[in-house]
């Protein structure tokens, strides 16, 4: 796992567009940021950034994250991250919770359809109710593994709420993005979400990296072999780590070496 400081070595830019989302959010206006990026270049670092700078200013935090075995589990994501459940002690999430419970397997299509609007009203006015009492900050992560209806909850949530104080923060993998992801985020863009694409991480800032492990710079055999990498900051991490645990780094003066020519 990367540490805080690591996964956002070389991302000040990134960290600015965030933090000045958070500020909008504080001051009440609504606004959707989407955050692109492949396996381990540090979007959940991003977004962990982004949910302590917003609980330090008293926000509303609702946190979610799509899992690629629970992709058949309608609102899975939604769900878990507003804690809707029929055994909630709050009253309107136990009902809304009692609705997903439904026998929406046995229905007629329309009937599941209807049950599916339902929620889907139900969730935008919880999230709504709760902007009017304190801001709201609703991530959803991993939405490459998202079930549909999150995604359309998700949708009706951004477009409805234009004039809550209510920040949503998305995060996917480019590639491979299922069609309806596309779709709402394209859907999002249209509605004037702003994107941040995490890209890989300069050599400069690998080596910064690799010093914060390690403890000093990493010399030009190190180097070349963190290139291997290609700028991905968790695998960058790991990499050192494997070599310092297999006994396979030398300190040489102001620097620390590799003693073998594989990884």
């Amino acid at each position: 796992r990367v540490s805080s400081t690591e996964g956002l070595i070389g991302r000040e830019a990134e960290l600015a567009l965030a933090a000045a989302a958070v500020r909008r959010l504080s001051e009440g206006r609504a606004s959707v940021l989407v955050i692109e990026g492949e396996a381990g270049i540090g979007k959940t670092r991003l977004v962990q950034s982004i949910i302590d700078d917003a609980r330090s200013r008293d926000v509303t935090v609702f946190c979610g994250q799509a899992h690629p075995f629970e992709r058949t589990r309608p609102f899975g994501v939604v769900a878990g991250a507003l804690g809707v459940s029929r055994r909630s002690p709050d009253p309107r999430r136990a009902a809304i919770g009692a609705l997903l419970g439904g026998p929406q397997g046995s229905a007629p299509a329309s009937a599941a359809g209807d049950i599916q609007y339902r929620v889907v009203e139900e969730i935008v006015d919880l999230v709504e109710t709760s902007c009017a009492e304190r801001p709201v900050l609703l991530v959803a992560e991993d939405l490459h593994w998202a079930d549909g209806a999150s995604l359309v909850a998700l949708s009706s949530v951004a477009r409805q709420l234009p004039l809550a104080a209510l920040l949503v923060v998305v995060t996917a993998r480019p590639s491979p993005m299922p069609v309806e992801v596309v779709r709402l985020l394209d859907d999002l863009a249209a509605g004037g979400a702003s994107t941040i694409l995490l890209q890989p991480l300069k050599s400069d800032d690998v080596a910064v990296l690799a010093g914060q492990v390690i403890g000093a710079s990493p010399g030009p055999a190190l180097s070349a072999m963190l290139a291997k990498a290609g700028g991905n900051p968790l695998w960058a991490a790991a990499m050192v780590r494997s070599l310092s645990d297999e006994g396979m780094l030398r300190r040489d003066g102001d620097t620390v070496e590799v003693t073998t020519s594989e990884l």
